[in-house]
């Protein structure tokens, strides 16, 4: 079964040049630096995925001339006396102080940020500089006089960009190189084939099903037609929700040998104790009263069927429960997100993922044997939202090398990460984090 937790969304862009996986803040604050007050600016760079990038500049005290620091970025859950996590706060810490410009001996305090979710609001507010008053507690330091503007890829200009960036690094160069595509003819004739399958009258869980379902198909719509290539659509859901309309949609596909062909599900899912499987069985009842193991389609049954349809890649995602079909559903707490800013597609990172020269399969699930999968009403599946995420960001400039080991080994990451930062029921004790590591294979040829 998947799992019900109480889970902030974050803010996606589809806008036809730009992927939501990063977000940009211009920051200034006073400091000092001994006893010398100084006017700081900065750019603030977090990653969806968590993390992320600070770049300081100001005048030296000494002589005026100008000094950029650059800092890791790392987030710190703010833990109340109970060891609960308060999800309505965030810190991020300044880490790892590096000189980029400039030449001194001597810097200014680190700084340590809190982020607030405020009421309506469904990302988290940047709100200041704190330190430790003389109870211990972190407290906002007022004398900072603390302003950020949260910034789109499109205001960011060459004038803005080059206080913190020279023109030849790669940063500077993904938001002002001319971005051009050449899709060969050959490639023009490529089709995606996807296809949806989505327990979206689940009582529990089909809120979470049907977000996780309308995002998946924009994903793979943009990419598509950023690709240039033809996407085609099946969906099982609502009443067609049954395991005959899913084989039905299977065994319907003809797709060329260099198509592609996706299939995401989301639903409730289970393992057999004595069951070989390593991935899930997906429970394709609405209710409960048919039988489980009769009306349930392993994911590796779905595999063998795909791969003997012949498509150069095949792309098999479920976002489910991998745990005892009997184990009732668990609450939890809101892990939260920044404001998304958007980045730069990149050619040839999405033809490297999507263009495959050899023929190439993916399998991959939300959890581990024995493991319950987390979803929101809210927010969708903790897996769905970090293999969206992690796509995104590997189709665009923002990485170097791409592959779908890369991919899956940072939707591992981000969802075990959320998932060991929830509580998924109460008392809000260590027993009761939630374990959830998702499970993959990549494998090549026939």
């Amino acid at each position: 079964m998947k799992f019900k937790i109480y889970f902030l969304i974050f803010c996606t862009m589809s806008l036809s040049e730009l992927v939501s996986a990063i977000s940009f803040y211009h920051i200034q604050y006073d400091t000092k630096i001994q006893s010398n007050p100084i006017k700081m600016n900065g750019l603030m760079i977090l990653n969806d995925e968590g993390g992320g990038l600070l770049r300081l500049r100001y005048n030296s005290p000494k002589n005026a001339s100008t000094i950029v620091l650059e800092y890791d970025l790392s987030e710190e859950d703010a833990v109340m006396a109970n060891g609960k996590v308060d999800g309505s706060k965030l810190y991020l810490n300044a880490l790892e102080e590096r000189m980029i410009v400039g030449e001194d001996t001597e810097f200014p305090q680190a700084p340590k940020f809190l982020f607030l979710n405020q009421k309506k609001m469904e990302e988290m507010v940047l709100k200041g500089i704190v330190s430790k008053n003389s109870q211990g507690k972190y407290v906002i330091q007022e004398s900072a006089r603390f302003k950020s503007v949260h910034k789109q890829i499109m205001q960011m200009d060459k004038v803005f960009m080059s206080q913190y960036f020279s023109e030849d690094e790669e940063y500077f160069k993904q938001f002002f190189t001319p971005v051009t595509r050449s899709i060969r003819p050959e490639e023009k004739g490529i089709k995606m084939h996807v296809v949806v399958v989505a327990n979206t009258l689940s009582k529990d869980i089909g809120n979470s099903c049907k977000l996780d379902t309308g995002k998946v198909l924009r994903l793979f719509r943009d990419i598509s037609n950023y690709l240039g290539v033809k996407m085609t659509k099946t969906e099982v859901a609502g009443k067609s929700f049954t395991k005959s309309a899913l084989l039905k949609a299977l065994n319907g596909l003809s797709p060329a040998s260099t198509d592609i062909v996706v299939f995401y599900y989301s639903g409730h899912g289970f393992s057999v104790k004595t069951d070989p499987h390593k991935f899930p069985y997906l429970d394709m009842r609405i209710g409960n009263a048919e039988d489980h193991i009769k009306e349930a389609v392993n994911l590796e049954t779905i595999e063998s069927l795909l791969k003997s349809k012949g498509a150069r890649l095949n792309l098999i995602f479920s976002d489910c429960c991998n745990s005892r079909v009997e184990e009732s559903n668990a609450k939890g707490s809101k892990p939260m997100a920044t404001k998304s800013s958007g980045i730069l597609w990149s050619e040839l990172n999405c033809k490297t993922l999507f263009f495959t020269p050899s023929k190439q399969t993916i399998v991959a699930t939300a959890a581990e044997t024995g493991q319950k999968a987390a979803s929101n009403d809210e927010f969708g599946g903790f897996f769905s939202h970090f293999l969206r995420s992690s796509m995104l960001t590997y189709c665009s400039s923002a990485k170097p090398f791409v592959s779908w080991d890369m991919i899956l080994d940072e939707t591992q990451r981000g969802t075990n990460k959320k998932a060991l930062r929830t509580y998924c029921d109460s008392p809000y004790i260590k027993q009761n984090i939630c374990n959830q590591l998702p499970y993959y294979q990549v494998k090549f040829g026939d």
